[in-house]
C-alpha cells in the first residue's frame, strides 16, 4: 500500500490537419495514485471460495464423527 507519482509526457504527437502545437508545456501531466495489493478475486469469487472451504470443513467434521462412532462400536 502506498502512494506513487505517475508522470506522463506526450511527445511526437501529430494531428490529421497537421497543425503545429502552440504550447508544448501543457503536454506534461503529473498525478498521484494510491496502489494496493489484492487477490484479484471479485465478490462472487470470494463467495464461491468461502462456500467450498465451508463444505470441506463440514466434510472433515463429518469424517471425524464417523470415525469416533466406528471406534465406539468396536
Amino acid at each position: 500500500f502506498g502512494e506513487k507519482d505517475n508522470r506522463v509526457i506526450l511527445s511526437k504527437i501529430n494531428n490529421p490537419a497537421g497543425y503545429e502545437d502552440i504550447d508544448k508545456e501543457d503536454n506534461n501531466a503529473k498525478s498521484s495514485m494510491i496502489i494496493t495489493v489484492a487477490t484479484g478475486l471479485d465478490k462472487n469469487d470470494r463467495i464461491i471460495l468461502l462456500v467450498i472451504v465451508a463444505i470441506l470443513i463440514l466434510i472433515s467434521i463429518g469424517l471425524m464423527f464417523g470415525r469416533k462412532k466406528k471406534e465406539k462400536k468396536d
